[in-house]
């Protein structure tokens, strides 16, 4: 739901909406992950792609449209600062007009071309391939900007990876609560290798037994063949809605914005409900998207929502109106009922709400 993102185009929360709507819990919405320093390219399939986090502890430096080191002004370690810093700072010099016209800063990997072939070969590849001059001294500074990178948030799940749901399990960026409030790097992948083991395991010892009634799922919607009022098609709604949660709900965030942003959403609700679907070919595809853009705005609700109830800043979540961190940490879970959202608070670490009366990991 964010662009620029370093997702893949089929991460679209369907696992985390069909939870939600089958009335799990969902918890931690609000902490949305950044990396600080995705590619910026013309090239749908290399926009977004993250460089290497770990370029800039061997030298990489980033720069404003004058040059500047500007994260020395955010903070002492400079680069070296943890992703979330190093991202509000590189958001924070786009937004306020001290990066460049494409709205990127620069990460100038000058001082470190010579070890990329050999210490990043992946990254060396990439490069060579968005710019086969890569390593001489102008094609060694790159544009980049913060990219949508990681959900901390998700289905509530207990350490056996069940949800709130008997005989649903979830794992990966479909649950919360794992990481906290941001993410180490590095985790993502061992997380959905450990949890999604830990799932099947488990789903598979119940072997079925959850005497719930099997129903059948049938794809409906207001989807029609005829010309909606303003000619909207769902790629249109899509792009509108991934601008926007960007500048209202990206890494820096206020009250007024997430309101806006609130606004948005229910208006791109509205109008998705009269889209214009293409006849031919494109048919399908158009469909497929429909049904993305009804679970990208249902988990940004989520996301925003759960930012506006977080008065505070804490990891990846920032608040410009609440700069500082509560001393006592509280959770926000939320539970999709008839058609409605419903919020409730949740204290870490107490037993899990649920019949299973397993010990909640927080």
């Amino acid at each position: 739901m964010y662009a620029p993102s370093a997702a893949s185009t089929d991460k679209t929360c369907d696992g985390l909406a069909l939870g939600l709507r089958a009335g799990a819990e969902a918890i931690d919405m609000e902490y949305v992950q950044f990396h600080p320093t995705g590619l910026a390219s013309d090239v749908p399939t290399y926009d977004g792609m993250p460089v290497e986090e770990a370029v800039r502890f061997d030298g990489a430096t980033l720069l404003n449209r004058d040059g500047e080191r500007f994260m020395l002004r955010y903070d002492p370690l400079g680069e070296q600062a943890t992703r979330d810093k190093v991202s509000r700072g590189a958001y924070r010099e786009i937004m306020e007009g001290r990066g460049f016209a494409d709205g990127t800063v620069r990460l100038d990997l000058g001082a470190c071309a010579h070890l990329i072939p050999e210490r990043y070969p992946a990254l060396y590849e990439r490069l060579c391939l968005i710019n086969p001059g890569f390593g001489s001294a102008d094609a060694s500074v790159l544009a980049v900007r913060p990219t949508a990178h990681f959900l901390m948030g998700g289905l509530r799940t207990d350490s056996s990876a069940r949800t709130t749901i008997p005989g649903l399990y979830a794992a990966g960026e479909t649950a919360g609560g794992v990481h906290g409030a941001n993410r180490l790097g590095g985790n993502g992948l061992s997380e959905a290798l450990v949890f999604g083991r830990i799932a099947g395991r488990h789903a598979a010892a119940l072997g079925g037994g959850t005497g719930r009634k099997e129903e059948h799922i049938r794809v409906t919607g207001p989807y029609r063949m005829d010309v909606s009022p303003d000619g909207a098609c769902p790629e249109a709604l899509l792009q509108l809605l991934r601008r926007e949660m960007y500048l209202k709900a990206g890494p820096i965030r206020t009250a007024r914005d997430l309101l806006a942003m609130t606004d948005t959403v229910a208006a791109l609700e509205e109008r998705r409900e009269k889209l214009d679907i293409a006849s031919g070919p494109r048919a399908a595809g158009q469909v497929q998207t429909c049904l993305d853009l009804e679970n990208l705005l249902l988990a940004s609700r989520l996301i925003v929502e759960a930012a506006l109830l977080r008065e505070e800043s804490r990891g990846a979540h920032h608040r410009e109106d609440f700069p500082s961190t509560a001393a006592r940490i509280t959770g926000n879970a939320v539970v999709h009922d008839s058609g409605k959202l419903a919020w409730k608070p949740v204290h870490r670490g107490g037993a899990r709400p649920s019949d299973a009366g397993a010990e909640h990991r927080r």
